[in-house]
């Protein structure tokens, strides 16, 4: 038996044995997968495994949370009153795509599936909806996912398998763990913010510990976009605490805000992409090569700048280290201005319920993190990789339970399953014959 066909095997039965446990124990089922979010098999076993297999394991990353999501969903429901914008926008680029973008000949129906999942995944993962009272359970597995990669890092070091750390011609050593080093650091970022978070609200020095190793790790990435979205995460967490409450900011201040953000940062990704000369750029942000992946996108939305080249013209003909590294430039080459500013809207619409749902003390918080977020997106594929999923998935936690030292829980839209779920406690006896 060849050693793909033993993995096929293998992978199949695993898949049989996580449905099953997620029939009976969808929280079991959801901790795992967060778990084996630590480790990246397509970096762990490249050079073990064919190329066309460890494409695979990130979308096969993705369809076991999906997997994991309705399990929960099958117990518990799904949360109701959040309207799907981005979803709703990723359908429209699908139909801009086919009817009036100047569509690459070399798109398949395949890779602009993928990359509609990767557009869409993230701002759908508000609606899961776990069992009462294990909010601090998840956030604390999240928090330790960059420390349980950098374990599990040490172990495949120590059997030959992936190093735990090494570097190149231009970087000097990386932290890798299980892991590549700048998934490892999008790991250790989302670490910090969770665990910020929670020591904040709960007053736990553990979790303050916890938070500042995350961003240690961060550092010993060499990821310097990880460490400088923990850097704006805090400053963004401190400075929306210190303003006054939101009935003291008018409509229209609150709408300056957001387009004077959203102008800002695109024009700083324009400056980044077309505004310094390639030996300046590598000099002061040290970009390690994204001067040339965005010159090389920039003449491909230049080609076609009013509705782009389609979804999934972004990544058609590169690995992973080739992709864009800026999620507006992707955007731009993929849906045009029209499709950038259609699905950038509908973040925004999105984002206003999100933080309207939001318990009052923890929304300073929440729009830190939207902050980090889109800074991140700069130069990084946050939608591609997986480990960006997990701020997503604390704001379902963040959604689903009150924050702490709140009674009154908010009257969140729920399904219900949820309301029919029983609180936790010792259940009432039945008398017994007499």
């Amino acid at each position: 038996m060849s050693p793909g066909l033993a993995i096929v095997l293998l992978a199949a039965a695993g898949l049989a044995a996580l449905a099953a446990l997620g029939w009976r124990h969808p929280g079991a089922l959801l901790a795992i997968v967060l778990a084996s979010f630590a480790i990246g098999p397509q970096w762990v076993l490249e050079g073990y495994l064919p190329a066309r297999l460890l494409a695979l394991a990130t979308p096969l990353h993705k369809a076991l949370l999906i997997a994991a999501i309705a399990a929960n969903a099958w117990h518990f429901g799904l949360r109701r009153g959040i309207t799907p914008w981005p979803l709703l926008a990723v359908l429209y680029l699908a139909a801009q795509s086919a009817l009036l973008a100047d569509l690459d000949p070399r798109l398949t129906p395949q890779v602009m599936a993928l990359s509609a999942l990767d557009l869409a995944l993230p701002w759908t993962l508000v609606h899961l909806v776990v069992a009462p009272g294990s909010r601090a359970r998840y956030a604390l597995l999240m928090a330790l996912l960059a420390t349980l990669c950098v374990a599990l890092g040490v172990v495949l070091h120590l059997a030959g398998v992936h190093a735990l750390y090494f570097g190149s011609a231009t970087r000097g050593l990386r932290l890798h763990g299980a892991n590549n080093a700048g998934w490892l650091a999008c790991l250790a970022f989302a670490g910090f913010a969770i665990a910020l978070h929670e020591a904040l609200q709960r007053r736990h020095r553990g979790l303050a510990a916890l938070a500042a190793g995350n961003f240690a790790l961060a550092m010993l990435t060499g990821g310097r976009m990880g460490v400088a979205a923990c850097l704006v995460l805090a400053a963004g967490y401190a400075g929306f605490a210190g303003l006054p409450a939101r009935r003291r900011i008018g409509r229209p201040a609150n709408l300056a805000l957001a387009l004077g953000g959203g102008l800002g940062l695109l024009l700083l990704g324009a400056w980044m992409i077309h505004g310094l000369r390639a030996e300046q750029i590598e000099e002061v942000f040290s970009l390690s090569g994204r001067d040339t992946i965005w010159s090389r996108y920039l003449d491909q939305f230049l080609d076609s700048p009013l509705f782009g080249r389609g979804l999934g013209a972004g990544s058609l003909g590169v690995n992973y280290f080739q992709l864009p590294h800026n999620e507006y430039l992707r955007l731009l080459v993929e849906g045009g201005v029209v499709g950038l500013l259609v699905y950038g809207g509908a973040v925004v619409l999105w984002a206003r319920r999100v933080l309207a749902l939001i318990a009052p003390g923890e929304r300073p918080f929440v729009r830190a993190l939207f902050l980090a977020l889109a800074v991140y997106a700069l130069t990084d594929n946050i939608f591609t990789m997986v480990p960006a999923l997990v701020p997503f998935l604390y704001l379902a936690l963040l959604l689903g339970e009150p924050e702490p030292g709140r009674s009154d829980a908010l009257k969140r839209p729920v399904s219900d399953a949820v309301r029919a779920t029983p609180a936790p406690g010792p259940r009432p006896r039945s008398p017994g014959p007499r």
